[in-house]
């Protein structure tokens, strides 16, 4: 399975989730994933709740899922549903109470409809290295660094170079674009 994060600017990815939660203001990563089925559980579960709607990607027609998932005292609602070709499903969640953002359930067969053109990226085993640390607390990627033989010029220059690819923020933090280098490259 795979999964990305597009930005809510992308003009597919806004059109989808405006389409689908006409009142969404939030402004996180939409999340891609690749699954031609899922248990809709659309019902609250340990603080937890999802909302669900089809959406055709050729006719832009939002499609309702059914309602007697609604109920987890139901067989219904645990049964795995399938999802077709040209058909994604968008689903909204909440955790206690806060949003938690919006995922992107499409079938393997549509999923380079939603993806962005990327440009393949050349990077050091360096690069790898210090895009994989992204994210660890200050002590702990300082001492990995030096397990793997950078110092502190040499980390700043690398990330300099992850900057000018925008797969890295100046203060340290991965991009969207560097997240989902990430996953391709299995760097988490």
């Amino acid at each position: 399975m795979n999964i990305f994060s597009i930005d809510l600017k992308d003009p597919t990815v806004s059109t989808i989730v405006r389409k689908c939660y006409p009142n969404y203001n939030g402004r996180k990563p939409v999340t891609i994933e690749e699954s031609n089925s899922f248990i809709p559980r659309n019902y609250w579960d340990g603080g937890t709740k999802y909302d669900y709607v089809a959406y055709h990607l050729i006719s832009g027609e939002t499609i309702p899922i059914n309602n007697l998932c609604s109920n987890p005292f139901k067989q219904e609602a645990h049964t795995e549903v399938s999802i077709p070709e040209n058909v994604c499903v968008v689903s909204h969640g909440w955790f206690c109470g806060k949003e938690t953002g919006i995922i992107i359930m499409i079938n393997s067969a549509n999923m380079n409809k939603l993806l962005p053109q990327t440009k393949e990226i050349e990077l050091t085993d360096d690069e790898k290295y210090v895009l994989s640390l992204a994210g660890l607390k200050s002590n702990y990627k300082k001492e990995q660094l030096q397990r793997y033989g950078i110092n502190d010029q040499k980390y700043q220059e690398i990330k300099e170079s992850l900057y000018n690819k925008r797969l890295m923020k100046q203060n340290g933090a991965v991009t969207i674009e560097g997240q989902n280098l990430r996953r391709t490259l299995h760097l988490y």
